[in-house]
């Protein structure tokens, strides 16, 4: 089970109750939705208000540049490393040009007073001398560009963040004003975006909880080794209809401004500078359709998720505006997407087809090649939500 389905389902529970408008957990859902990543992002699927996958994607062709069209000959071979086996990796999940190195697993407790609900993460790093992912005692943790370095916050409230080395050893802290609940490194891997809550952004509040305040408060640009970082207001999330605070940052992609999620909190996004001031989208980031998107690395494919059967993930050629659907297969269904490999393949969240318009478990990670051949199984199949994260390699 994939963090946005168990999200969408809880959501879901509390719309009925509170007789809000029923489509709030896709708006929620599409809140975190991308196009990176990590970007990002990555992003497997997850919901911003639990997860920020942030697929991290080169600077893009401007649009008066006119790309050509779709190739459609088959692309060269990728490296792939996958772990079948494994309803959860063990192993390096690795395709093309990016790579799992850290991942979550969610657990949820609904025993917190006044209706309210807990996501709990348990973060998994990839070390490359063990060649195994390994238990860390960390409550966010993102990883740079190259999968040497990782990002790390304690529990909330966070009052420092943390890097590593991925190997281990000592971590170096910057000390933080305010409290702190997720960070990301920048495209190139030399800043980390750190956005300040005021509230546990972990917590959500049910139909007969008090609704949640305004729970971000501002955001940090850090660069490695810094011993204090610079706050820089800027309020944001929760709200009458927000069961969450959650409002994570991210980075535009090449790592010039960053930005935060438009005031229809699905369709938009609202840019940045690094100083907090608004700032016009990039060219190749300006109009995209909404939120559930996510470009390719050369700027011309954008996947698209759609509540549609039987294709709800399909391509569109930005150059002629051609959609394709994303090639479905006996053992692999796509149904969301992950991340882009490289221009010629997607990484989606998919379930073994059944022929019926609902997947009744959208369980493991599928390399799919758009122009021919046969879809590669990265994972085993879980019964439990986690939340993998797509770094560049």
């Amino acid at each position: 089970m994939t963090i946005d389905r168990l999200v969408e389902e809880t959501l879901s529970e509390w719309s009925e109750e509170a007789g809000v408008p029923p489509d709030l957990a896709s708006r929620a859902i599409g809140r975190r939705r991308r196009a990176r990543a990590r970007g990002v992002v990555a992003l497997a699927g997850v919901t911003a208000a639990v997860t920020a996958l942030i697929l991290t994607v080169p600077s893009l062709n401007r649009a008066e540049d006119r790309p050509p069209p779709v190739v459609t000959e088959p692309q060269p071979a990728l490296e792939v490393r996958a772990d079948p086996g494994s309803p959860i990796p063990k192993t390096l999940v690795a395709a093309g040009d990016v790579a799992v190195y850290t991942y979550a697993t969610i657990s949820v407790d609904r025993s917190l007073a006044g209706g309210r609900t807990l996501m709990r993460r348990v973060w998994y790093l990839y070390d490359p001398v063990r060649k195994k992912y390994v238990k860390t005692p960390w409550a966010r943790v993102d990883v740079a560009a190259g999968g040497k370095y990782a990002a790390v916050l304690e529990s909330y409230p966070a009052r420092r963040v943390g890097v590593m080395s991925t190997t281990g050893g000592e971590v170096r802290w910057t000390a933080l004003d305010q409290p702190a609940g997720a960070v990301n490194w920048s495209p190139d891997g030399t800043k980390l975006l750190v956005t300040a809550y005021g509230t546990d952004p972990s917590v959500f509040s049910g139909a007969d909880a008090d609704q949640l305040p305004p729970g971000r408060t501002g955001f940090y640009v850090v660069t490695p080794g810094q011993e204090r970082a610079a706050f820089h207001a800027l309020p944001g999330g929760g709200g009458a209809l927000s069961g969450t605070v959650v409002s994570d940052l991210g980075w535009s992609s090449d790592g010039s401004l960053i930005w935060e999620t438009g005031e229809d909190g699905v369709h938009s996004r609202r840019f940045l500078d690094l100083e907090g001031r608004p700032a016009p989208a990039p060219a190749h980031e300006e109009g995209l359709p909404d939120t559930r998107t996510m470009l390719s690395p050369d700027g011309r494919l954008l996947a698209i998720e759609r509540s549609a059967y039987p294709d709800p993930l399909v391509v569109r050629n930005l150059a002629d505006g051609k959609v394709i659907p994303i090639p479905s297969s006996k053992d692999h269904h796509a149904v969301s997407m992950a991340a882009w490999a490289d221009a010629g393949h997607v990484i989606a969240w998919a379930c073994v087809p059944t022929g019926t318009p609902a997947c009744p478990v959208i369980d493991h990670l599928a390399l799919i090649p758009l122009h021919g051949g046969s879809p590669i199984r990265l994972t085993g199949s879980a019964d439990f939500p986690w939340q993998p994260t797509f770094t560049r390699r």
